[in-house]
């Protein structure tokens, strides 16, 4: 129940926040300091979700009795870039100001200020640019492309990370109603180690809704995956794919641990292949060396990209090099440059997690 308490206020501050934005946004011409800024307020209105950039331009019209001239334009948030000339304008003329701004993908209602210097004025304009972004089914299936039911996830397989063995982890993942219908969202049944319940039973039409996850660390080092099945409105649909990378525990570890242990010392943390398009086997190696004193034990080596296939020594004794033999299934590929990772799980308190980039080339 605290839970919830504090996702609703959380709710009631930013629905809040984003209606004084849009009630105070009102397009009007200021004149100052012999100058005619028009709009000193620029609306876009309501637009599309799915728009990433927003453009326009503020116009400053000289009435004054001598030359005028821009000399600063300062967005007040990064998310607003600006152009302009720094040239004179004559009496009667006027000058541009092009501004962007870019979406945070975050943002709802937004309203941002742009400070102008001019030759004339002792203070600086302050001009304003807002508007909303609502979201359609459209632009939600467009953010959130991984349907489960009506609800959408914007990757395939969630990521929880690294899991320290013997421990569990606690993560909020944010599913998104992409229907216009409100739903009840209900977790079945989960695997073993695994716990899942929706923050908020109801997840309402166009909006959002939280699940808490909690996973044990799993049985086998390196990357452990599994799946939950959401109930919407009493029926179940596309399970939800989880992914969370268990590793040895050496958040205590000693100096001696630390400084005496096996050391996994890798080549390059990126290495290259080349292939045909169709070629069925291509073959290349991450190679490595234990730099440090003990014995280093290979515990996992992995690639979650399933063209690949690794073979890698179990046991590296110290100033030993190994390698781990890398296999790509190229078949099927279009020609193009693509990139993968590798992770390689050890028994080194100083470096218990290797990770490498496997970039390869098609032709």
């Amino acid at each position: 129940m605290k839970v919830n308490a504090i996702w609703k206020r959380r709710a009631g501050v930013a629905a809040a926040l984003a209606a004084a934005a849009w009630s105070s946004c009102a397009a009007q011409t200021l004149v100052r300091d012999g100058m005619e800024v028009s709009p000193e307020v620029y609306s876009f209105g309501e637009q599309d979700g799915r728009v990433e950039v927003l453009r326009g331009e503020f116009v400053l019209r000289n009435v004054g009795k001598d030359p005028l001239r821009v000399e600063e334009v300062v967005p007040g948030c990064h998310c607003v870039s600006v152009e302009w000339s720094g040239e004179s304008v004559a009496r009667g003329d006027s000058c541009v100001i092009a501004f962007a701004y870019h979406k945070d993908m975050y943002t709802k209602a937004f309203r941002k200020d742009i400070r102008v210097m001019t030759s004339r004025s002792g203070e600086p304009l302050t001009l304003t640019l807002c508007g909303e972004f609502v979201e359609n089914e459209a632009s939600l299936a467009q953010k959130y492309p991984y349907a489960h039911g009506p609800l959408g996830l914007d990757e395939e397989t969630v990521s929880l990370g690294k899991i320290y063995a013997g421990g569990s982890k606690t993560e909020i993942v944010k599913l998104v109603n992409r229907g216009t219908e409100d739903v009840e969202v209900e977790i079945g049944e989960c695997p073993e180690g695994v716990s899942a319940v929706m923050a908020e039973g109801t997840v309402p039409a166009l909006g959002e809704g939280f699940m808490r996850v909690k996973v044990q660390a799993g049985k086998e080092w390196g990357w452990n995956e599994f799946s939950v099945r959401p109930v919407v409105n009493g029926e179940a649909v596309e399970p939800i794919r989880f992914r969370a990378m268990t590793v040895p525990d050496f958040r205590n570890a000693d100096a001696k641990m630390l400084n005496g242990g096996p050391y996994p010392l890798l080549h390059s943390s990126t290495v290259y292949l080349e292939a045909g398009r169709g070629k069925k086997d291509v073959c290349t190696a991450l190679e490595f060396e234990n730099a440090g004193e003990g014995v280093l034990e290979v515990l996992s080596a992995q690639m979650l990209d399933g063209r690949f296939s690794l073979e890698c020594p179990e046991r590296v004794e110290p100033g030993e090099a190994g390698k781990v033999s890398i296999r790509l299934d190229a078949s099927g590929l279009a020609p193009g440059r693509y990139s993968a990772k590798l992770y390689m799980v050890t028994n080194s308190a100083a470096v218990p997690v290797c990770e490498a980039d496997v970039v390869y080339i098609i032709r």
